[in-house]
């Protein structure tokens, strides 16, 4: 849709220029082209009769060759018709107010391709992040309950037959540009006691002049973008498991917590897919967020899951 506004509005700005050109020539053309021919002087006629004259000296005598005719009257020679001719002001005038017209009318039809590219909707966002169409988010936070972050200091008790993970991951595209991406690396809490389970989810966002996400982002030069929060509470939340397994799933509506405000829904909801396994204390696992995955980080100390003994 954007490329065929903007090829439109290339078309209309390639008119007006011809148009202009075509018109400025056309005044040109009219103040130089010369001037018409003059009209021959018509022939003079005046209150005297030559027909004495004709009588007193018919043709063919001496005097007829020497004498002036009475009655007529010498011609000078006339002057050669002008090559110019003086500008038509009122064609000039005609010929600028239609270049005005026609720069108006086309002006106003690039304005209103403009305003019609400015009317499509956006996500909203705020100082915390970017606007983005991530395609691994939903338009509007339908599952989002409640007021943005209010479970983000909550956690279920373990209890006896509850599982704690926490778990860090390496980056993964959350959207694709002309030029780079947008890259997060996803940090994921998880507490349940056996029937309620309560994840926090952690997008911190990096911009990106690469092709994939960077293994480390600061080194790459990746520009810092704000970060994205999640909390989603049982029923939403699917988890399921045991021993040293550990799946969940769940759509996470994210929030913002600009500085100085409450934090506030970002309007994209994002399909988060998650499993994890414990081996001699070692966990591996993988993240999916929409068509991109990831795995997590090779660290004993930040991957945890743990079931209570």
């Amino acid at each position: 849709m954007l490329v065929a506004m903007e090829i439109a509005l290339g078309v209309l700005l390639g008119l007006l220029g011809v148009a202009l050109a075509a018109l400025a020539a056309y005044l040109v053309a009219r103040r130089t082209l010369p001037g018409a021919p003059a009209a021959p002087p018509a022939a003079r006629s005046g209150p005297d009769d030559d027909l004495p004259g004709f009588l007193e000296t018919p043709p063919g005598t001496s005097a007829a060759s020497s004498a002036p005719r009475i009655g007529w009257t010498a011609l000078a020679p006339s002057a050669p018709p002008s090559t110019t001719e003086t500008p038509r002001v009122h064609d000039g005038h005609l010929a600028l107010g239609a270049m005005a017209a026609v720069g108006v009318l086309l002006i106003a039809l690039a304005v209103a391709l403009l305003t019609g590219r400015n009317d499509r909707p956006h996500h909203r966002h705020d100082a915390d992040g970017p606007p983005r169409d991530s395609p691994a988010a939903s338009a509007a936070p339908s599952t989002a309950t409640g007021s943005a972050g209010e479970l983000a200091g909550e956690s279920v008790p373990l209890g006896s037959a509850g599982v704690e993970a926490r778990l860090s991951f390496a980056g993964l595209v959350l959207e694709r540009h002309a030029v780079g991406v947008t890259a997060t690396y996803p940090r994921l809490e998880v507490t349940s006691d056996g029937e309620r389970s309560l994840a926090h989810l952690e997008l911190p966002t990096f911009s990106c002049l690469t092709g994939e996400a960077p293994e480390d982002p600061v080194a790459a030069g990746c520009r810092r973008a704000g970060t994205e929060y999640a909390d989603l509470d049982s029923p939403g939340l699917s988890l399921t498991g045991s021993g040293d397994r550990l799946r969940l799933s769940g759509d996470f509506p994210t929030y913002l917590r600009p500085t100085g405000g409450p934090p506030e829904w970002t309007g994209r909801i994002y399909r988060i897919e998650v499993s994890a396994t414990s081996t001699d204390g070692a966990v591996d696992g993988s993240l999916a967020l929409g068509d991109e995955r990831t795995t997590t980080t090779d660290d004993p100390e930040v991957n945890v899951l743990r079931r209570p003994s």
